[in-house]
């Protein structure tokens, strides 16, 4: 999962290069489950429908400004 960063320092990428966790959602076991299956049938991975989803919200809610790459 991935940790929202707002506010805090800018974190780096591990030793690995992968990126930092960047947000965490709580939630039940039968949620995460239903969120990983919706991921699948879409082709995709939870953060990239998670991502893709935001992206929608913001631009349906009028919020102009262009996402930074993820």
């Amino acid at each position: 999962m991935e940790q929202l960063t707002v506010g805090r320092k800018k974190a780096k990428p591990d030793e690995a290069g992968r990126r930092p966790v960047a947000l965490i959602v709580r939630g039940m076991p039968e949620w995460g489950a239903w969120v990983a299956r919706l991921a699948e049938h879409c082709r995709s991975t939870v953060s990239d429908m998670v991502d893709d989803s935001l992206v929608a919200h913001a631009k349906k809610q009028g919020f102009t400004e262009k996402p930074p790459r993820r």
